[in-house]
């Protein structure tokens, strides 16, 4: 287990006592099956709370007062500290811990983001992404204010994914203009029918907030992008008489 997903661990297990209060919890062989359950929905729940909480690089020490708080606002408790009141200070506090974060990300990731640009027939863009043609399309190519249907997969650097249409079974519809800055260009250099990889530092793709939940602060990312579609024009609304 890596040093992060131990950190995520252990928030979600402190979440999820929490949760269930401040009582002695019973032994697992003691545990009738009802009662196993609901542990597990509130480990869960604590999971999931960790999973948005994931971009502000959280320390060993700092689940004690994570815990203090949670304990107090979900037990009804009076607050130690107003939320109103340090609130500047939560925000500098998330922003210092993303930013760190960030850097990390940005440093470990160079390497991913070179092997990428040392695959045979990758090239590098203008704005800096790598572009792979897996396959050639025969089609058009989209212009920026086309709309395309494509079925595509995001990866993060350590090869999960985090997003796939083909999961799914359902291909999506954007605006060339309306998606990330790497898409915008990669999908002006394809061709109906095509399929290309195309490799994002984070500055083109979600930057230094990244995707609550789904994508970490300064994380580089890799898309396979299939365009299916150029989609005909949404006509304008009939002017009004």
């Amino acid at each position: 287990m890596t040093r992060s997903r131990a950190r995520l661990a252990a928030l979600a297990l402190l979440l999820s006592a929490s949760l269930a209060g401040c009582r002695e919890p019973a032994p697992p062989e003691a545990r009738s099956d009802a009662e196993q359950q609901e542990r597990d929905s509130l480990y869960a729940l604590g999971s999931w709370l960790a999973r948005n909480l994931a971009g502000i690089q959280l320390e060993e020490e700092d689940m004690a007062p994570l815990q203090e708080g949670l304990s107090d606002a979900l037990l009804g408790r009076p607050l130690r500290v107003d939320p109103v009141e340090v609130g500047e200070r939560v925000q500098a506090f998330l922003n210092e811990r993303r930013a760190r974060m960030a850097a990390g990300e940005k440093s470990a990731g160079a390497s991913f983001v070179d092997a990428a640009r040392k695959e045979p027939g990758a090239r590098r863009t203008v704005s800096g992404a790598i572009y792979l043609d897996l396959v050639q399309g025969t089609g058009e190519s989209p212009k920026l204010t086309d709309r395309v249907r494509i079925h595509y997969r995001g990866i993060r650097r350590d090869g999960s994914t985090f997003d796939d249409s083909y999961a799914r079974d359902k291909p999506e519809e954007f605006g060339v203009t309306r998606v990330i800055p790497c898409w915008m260009e990669a999908l002006q250099q394809m061709r109906v029918g095509g399929r290309a990889r195309v490799t994002c530092t984070s500055d083109l793709a979600y930057g230094d907030r990244g995707l609550a939940g789904k994508v970490l602060p300064g994380a580089p990312l890799q898309f396979e992008l299939e365009l299916l579609e150029i989609l005909p024009a949404t006509p304008s609304p009939a002017a009004t008489p």
